[in-house]
This record gives C-alpha cells, sequence and structure tokens, in this order.
C-alpha cells in the first residue's frame, strides 16, 4: 500500500511542472486602473507626539489646548494608542485625533534631552 502511495505521489511530483497555468484574467497596468488615475497621498501630514511643538499639536484637527499641554507634559509615548492607554486623554478625544498623529520612538538620548528642554521652559 506505501509503495503505490508513493509511486502516485512521485507521479503527481512529475507530471505537476508539465501542467501549464491558464493566462491571468487581468492586466498589470502601471499607470493605474484607468486613464487619468490619480493615487492618493500615501500618508497624509501626521503631528508627531513625542517632538511635536504646542502651536504644531494645535494643527490637529479635535485637539484643544488643554488636551494639547497634557500631550507634551506626559511625554514620551511608545505608540499613540498610550495616549488613551495611560489615560492622558480620554477615549472620545483619541477617536477624534488618531489620524492625524503619529508617535515616533525616541532614543534614550533624545528623550533626556526633550526633558531637560521642557524643564528649561518651565522655569
Amino acid at each position: 500500500m506505501r509503495t503505490w502511495l508513493a509511486a502516485i505521489l512521485a507521479g503527481f511530483l512529475l507530471i505537476a511542472p508539465a501542467v501549464q497555468c491558464e493566462k491571468p484574467r487581468f492586466e498589470l497596468r502601471l499607470g493605474g486602473p484607468y486613464p487619468g488615475f490619480k493615487a492618493p497621498d500615501a500618508e497624509p501630514d501626521r503631528v508627531d507626539i513625542n517632538r511635536a511643538s504646542l502651536k504644531e499639536l494645535m494643527k490637529v484637527p479635535g485637539l484643544k489646548r488643554g488636551w494639547a499641554l497634557r500631550i507634551i507634559r506626559y511625554r514620551p509615548y511608545y505608540t499613540k494608542a498610550d495616549l488613551y492607554m495611560e489615560g492622558v486623554i480620554p477615549g472620545s478625544v483619541y477617536k477624534s485625533i488618531r489620524d492625524g498623529i503619529i508617535a515616533h520612538r525616541m532614543t534614550a538620548e533624545q528623550a533626556a534631552a526633550q526633558l531637560q528642554t521642557q524643564a528649561q521652559t518651565v522655569r
């Protein structure tokens, strides 16, 4: 029984490369799906919550000054979801601003330099 199965499997393996696939049903166009197609921007302008100033944060639609100050106060963030998960802003505010923000990770030296800068501006 095993020899028959081995023989059938070997036959399939020998025949499979000889079988040709049918022609694809679509044609690849480099310009887009139709003439005159314009692709949307790959990524909209997002504000980095780890590096943005108060003025830059205020450009995010739906973000008020008080929430922007809290974002600056509790920096750095690992992801933008940390704003909600750590209780910096409520869920309703996070839902309204999440498409306009991003959190780029910072090295330890960058975080220390930013904390020094913030401490100097507070004095």
